[in-house]
């Protein structure tokens, strides 16, 4: 799934891993669940970037002005919604 616009948050996932789309106050955001995944990204100096990441838990990825934010733990889905949503 990708959100568009002028942000956007992309994650391609194969196996195990569950991904939904979800809002933290108003703005975009992912939901991974499942098994370890690969991180890619465009690099505005080098291009395509890629690398294995050790996942420790579920993953909450969502867009706050310029930047994305990454909350991975032993939560659920509701919890780390909660939780991201108190974040200022």
């Amino acid at each position: 799934p990708s959100l568009g616009g002028d942000e956007a948050l992309k994650k391609l996932a194969v196996n195990a891993t569950v991904i939904d789309p979800v809002e933290v106050r108003g703005r975009p955001g992912l939901w991974l669940e499942g098994v370890p995944h690969v991180l890619t990204w465009i690099d505005r100096d080098t291009g395509y970037r890629e690398r294995p990441i050790l996942v420790r838990g579920n993953v909450l990825l969502w867009l706050r002005g310029g930047l994305t934010l990454r909350l991975e733990g032993p939560l659920s889905k509701p919890q780390a919604l909660e939780l991201a949503r108190r974040i200022r």
